[in-house]
This record gives structure tokens, C-alpha cells and sequence, in this order.
């Protein structure tokens, strides 16, 4: 009795020595899970938001609504001059006969498509010039004291981001003018026929519609007109040494642009900084008349719509 008595103790000994002992190896891979899980980096979800931008807004919906697909809204071309050019041209490249579908099917869409580079460069120039006015907020003295209210100047007026700038702004007014242009323009240099979306419509409301808001354009570029010339044919905008980026007194970030020019600049020194015209002000307001001028052809277009296919018409495939 005494033997299984003995035998029992020894057991019980052995049977805690091995529970304390797997105990001791479960908290030491627990404990090494939980300093891998330290050591392993956060994930964070994050959320892929897709900016939307005019050019895809107004591009949809001249698909969507088949904006300029119906050929009643169109003149009849064959009577134009150009026309046995469009037709050769047409043939040449597999149209068939369907040249007056050949010729329009892509108006609307390519004044949209110059419109959405207005756009495209209108968000560059904003970027670039917040990095200006990063770069010279890092170049400024802490507690700037401007004597007498003059602006802050300094070596970042010439940095990277100003010339990026630069480079945007006549971009802009190239995509301006093209947008112009696209609309209507002359068929050859010193022709007085006339090419584009407006001379392609028949006289009637959607031809004045169009007309009307190609003129509210025209004159709020015209300025823009000889900067585009200067800056093709001449020299930077702004111009080599003339005043550049300054940090105002109130903490604004100001790009000079050229007073308006009565006549074509020859050089840099013709322009003059006298009513603190603002670059990034000066097309935010271009590209607000760009964004008037498409929505009122689209609208135009919308308006001209038959109310359904019996009631006038037909409709070409956009994507055609």
C-alpha cells in the first residue's frame, strides 16, 4: 500500500513538472508573436478617390446625350468649296461615300478635347505655383519685416517651379486659342472660306447659339491672344528679368503678368508691370470663360436635339 502510495506521488511530481514546462513554452511563443506583430508595420487602407474633371464631365455627356450625332445638325457640305477635297480625302481613307459624316463626326468632341487642355494645364499651373510659394516660404526669413509694404524677393523667383509655371501658362494659352479655332477659323491662310464646329451648322438657332458663345470667348481672350504670340515667336512668359514671383505683405503669393500689350511685344523690355495682374488670377478667369463657352455649345447642342428619332433625323454612332 505504501509502494502505491509512493508510486502515485511521484507521478503527480512528474506530471506538474511537465505542465510548468509546457506553460513556460506556450508564453514564449505567444510573447514571440506578439513582438513580431510590433515589429510588423500598420497597414492602412487607404481610398482611391477619382477626380473628376470638366473634360470628362462634358465629354460624357456629348456621348451620353449623342450631342452633335444627328445630321440635322449640320449644314449640307457638298455645297462648300472645300468639299472635293473632304470627298478625295475621304475615299482615300476608306470612308465610303458618307463624307459629310466623315468631315463632322468629330467637331464637337475635338473643340472639347482643346477646352480639357485649358483645363488640364489650369491644374499644373495651380500646382506649380503652390510649390513657388512652398519654396519661398522655406527661403523667407521666419518673421519677414517688408520695409514700407514692399514685397519679399528672393533667389527662388528663378527656382524650377517658377519655370514650370511658366511653361503651364502658355500651354493654357495655346489650348485657349486652339479652342477658338477649332470652333472657327479660316479654311487656309488668307482664305475667306471658313473651317470648324461653327461654319459646319446650318443657319437657324444652333448656329447663332454657337456663334454668340464663340464671341463672349473671343473677347474675353483677346489679351491672351498677343501673350501666346509673344511667348511662341519671342520669349518667356514672364518675361527674362522682368518681375516675377514676390510674397505680398498680407502673406499673398503674387506672379506678375505683363500689363496688356496695345501692340505686339518685340522683346521683354516692352512689357510693363504697373496693375499688378496676377498669373494664376488671370487664367482662373480664362478658364471660367472656357468653361461658359462649352457648356453654352453643349446646351445649344441639348436644345436641338429631336424630342425622338421618328421626329427628325438620324443619329451616326459617336464612336464611329
Amino acid at each position: 500500500m505504501l509502494a502505491l502510495l509512493v508510486i502515485l506521488a511521484v507521478a503527480v511530481v512528474v506530471l506538474l513538472a511537465v505542465t510548468q514546462r509546457l506553460a513556460r513554452r506556450v508564453r514564449a511563443v505567444g510573447g514571440g508573436d506578439d513582438r513580431a506583430q510590433a515589429r510588423a508595420p500598420t497597414v492602412r487602407a487607404t481610398a482611391n478617390v477619382a477626380v473628376v474633371t470638366l473634360y470628362e464631365i462634358w465629354m460624357g455627356r456629348a456621348e451620353r446625350d449623342k450631342l452633335g450625332a444627328w445630321d440635322d445638325n449640320w449644314a449640307e457640305l457638298s455645297r462648300k468649296p472645300q468639299y472635293e477635297s473632304w470627298r478625295r480625302l475621304a475615299e482615300a481613307r476608306g470612308a465610303g461615300q458618307d463624307v459629310q459624316h466623315y468631315v463632322t463626326r468629330s467637331l464637337l468632341s475635338e473643340v472639347i478635347y482643346a477646352a480639357g487642355g485649358v483645363e488640364r494645364e489650369f491644374l499644373q499651373l495651380r500646382k506649380a505655383l503652390a510649390d513657388v510659394r512652398q519654396l519661398a516660404d522655406e527661403a523667407a526669413p521666419p518673421h519677414p519685416q517688408p520695409a514700407q509694404g514692399q514685397p519679399v524677393s528672393g533667389p527662388y523667383v528663378a527656382a524650377r517651379p517658377v519655370r514650370e509655371a511658366s511653361y503651364c501658362f502658355v500651354n493654357l494659352l495655346s489650348w485657349a486659342r486652339s479652342t477658338v479655332e477649332r470652333t472657327d477659323r479660316p479654311y487656309k491662310p488668307g482664305s475667306s472660306q471658313r473651317a470648324g464646329l461653327l461654319p459646319a451648322l446650318p443657319p437657324g438657332q444652333l448656329h447663332d447659339s454657337v456663334a454668340a458663345a464663340l464671341q463672349h470667348l473671343r473677347t474675353a481672350l483677346r489679351d491672351s491672344r498677343s501673350l501666346a504670340s509673344y511667348a511662341f515667336h519671342t520669349g518667356a512668359v514672364p518675361a527674362e528679368g522682368a518681375p516675377r514671383t514676390e510674397i505680398l505683405p498680407d502673406g499673398r503669393n503674387l506672379t506678375r503678368l505683363a500689363d496688356p500689350l496695345a501692340d505686339p511685344a518685340l522683346a521683354g523690355e516692352a512689357f510693363e508691370f504697373t496693375e499688378d495682374r496676377d498669373m494664376l488670377a488671370y487664367a482662373t478667369e480664362l478658364m471660367a470663360a472656357i468653361e461658359v463657352f462649352v457648356n453654352r455649345v453643349l446646351d445649344a447642342f441639348a436644345a436641338s436635339r429631336p424630342a425622338s428619332p421618328e421626329t427628325g433625323g438620324s443619329a451616326h454612332n459617336l464612336d464611329s
